[in-house]
């Protein structure tokens, strides 16, 4: 398979490795997309719920959430 062919998290490059933190309350969804920013060289801290995800933005000062 050719470059072009794979797909875009494949070629997706780090941009800096951010820490990005993701929540949702789907323990399988939440641990599908953190293994994919993962892959794709970023830090990720996980939230199943509002109020963890709000102490984490106080605690850790994510980039993206």
């Amino acid at each position: 398979m050719n470059d072009a062919n794979r797909p875009f998290i494949q070629n997706a490059r780090p941009v800096s490795g951010r820490l990005i933190l993701l929540a949702d309350g789907s323990d399988q969804r939440r641990m599908d997309l953190a293994g994919m920013m993962r892959t794709a060289g970023h830090r990720v801290i996980e939230a199943a719920r509002q109020d963890q995800a709000q102490a984490l933005c106080i605690q850790r000062r994510p980039d993206i959430v």
